[in-house]
Parts: C-alpha cells; structure tokens; sequence
C-alpha cells in the first residue's frame, strides 16, 4: 500500500485489487507446481492465467476498476510480452507498479524449480531490465521507497 501510495495511487483503491493470481486458479497444479522447467507448450498454458483473470472477474462490476492488475501486470515496456503485448504508456499505470511488485516477490521467495535470490541481487535484476520490461520512475519508485530503513539491511534468503 505504501509503494501505491508514493506511486500516486489512492491507497483506498487497494482495497478492490483482487488476488492478481485469481487467473492461475484456472491453470492445471501440473504445470503450476511444476519443480523444472516448463516445455513450450507449459508456458502457452501458463501465460493464460491473466486471460483467466480478465474472465473472472470482468462480470464483476465491483472488481472491474481493479482488472488491469491481474490482466496485463505481465506486459512489458517494450511490448514483448503477454497476453496483449502492450507497450509503453498503454499499459495501464496500476498494472506497470504490481510487475515490478510481482517480479521481486516472485525472485525473492523460494519456487518449486528454484531457491530463492537474494535482495540485492534482484534489485540488479530489476534495474537492469528497466525500459525494457520495467517503467524507469515505477522502478525508482520502488526502489526508493524502502520502507524498512534500508533495502541492505533486510535479511537475505
């Protein structure tokens, strides 16, 4: 809440985000829980979970300002991903702050198929991926924020 917050976001709008994941409810746990790496046609499997999310929840009036989060939180800067490939400013703002949220969550928590990294060099990561993938000012954003007193002084995983 506070990233949206300092990002220009109403912090009140958060409370209608849904699970951005809601989508993955509709991939298979073969391919979801998977420990290696997915084949080809597990990753055309798994890119639909934001077309999943889109048709769960667009009949819902009250989720419906929220969608652009689960729907295109996967879109890259440079228009190179899914499900749309949207790029730059047309991918909503709410959906260019939760793919950076969503990229450090996902690198520094442990998967099925890898250990988890370490903060720092996630942030690298990040940062170096920026007006590719990433928004520049989303990024910075978010790097400056650190709510914490200090991203280093977190505890490495």
């Amino acid at each position: 809440m506070f990233f949206a917050a300092s990002s220009g976001t109403d912090p009140m709008k958060l409370a209608e985000i849904p699970v951005p994941y809601i989508g993955k409810m509709a991939i298979p746990d073969r391919v979801l829980l998977k420990p290696g790496p997915l084949t080809r046609a597990e990753w055309d499997i798994m890119r639909q979970h934001p077309v999943y999310a889109y048709k769960f929840i667009s009949p819902i009036k009250y989720l419906r300002p929220a969608i652009d989060i689960p729907y295109c939180h996967h879109e890259k800067v440079d228009g190179t991903c899914y499900p749309r490939g949207l790029a730059g400013k047309d991918i909503p703002f709410a959906a260019q702050i939760f793919a950076v949220v969503d990229v450090w969550d996902a690198l520094t928590s442990n998967r099925p198929y890898r250990k988890a990294w370490s903060k720092n060099r996630t942030s690298h990561y990040i940062q170096k991926r920026v007006g590719r993938h990433f928004v520049p000012k989303v990024v910075e954003a978010f790097l400056d924020i650190d709510p914490l007193g200090s991203w280093s002084s977190l505890p490495e995983v």
